[in-house]
């Protein structure tokens, strides 16, 4: 059984150690009114670019706090596909 006194030490010890290494990386009081929550940030799949997608597609690009993950059509003519040779 660990004595009382060890356990304070160890937890004073830990404490303090991630006291400094938060200053350490930069994270401050002020530093997390920056940090984008998952419920702030929409991430988007465009299906389908021609007409209506792709006026979508551009819609959502210049969103603010939303990000076009992935475009995808079935007319290889809209996303032409390079080979590396």
């Amino acid at each position: 059984m660990e004595k009382r006194r060890d356990f304070i030490k160890k937890v004073a010890i830990t404490t303090g150690g991630l006291a400094l290494g938060s200053r350490t990386f930069g994270f401050t009081a002020k530093s997390y009114n920056r940090i984008i929550g998952a419920n702030d940030r929409i991430h988007v799949a465009i299906i389908g670019l021609n007409g209506r997608g792709g006026s979508m597609c551009t819609t959502f690009a210049k969103a603010t706090n939303c990000l076009v993950n992935t475009v995808c059509d079935v007319d290889s003519r809209t996303i032409p596909i390079t080979q590396k040779k």
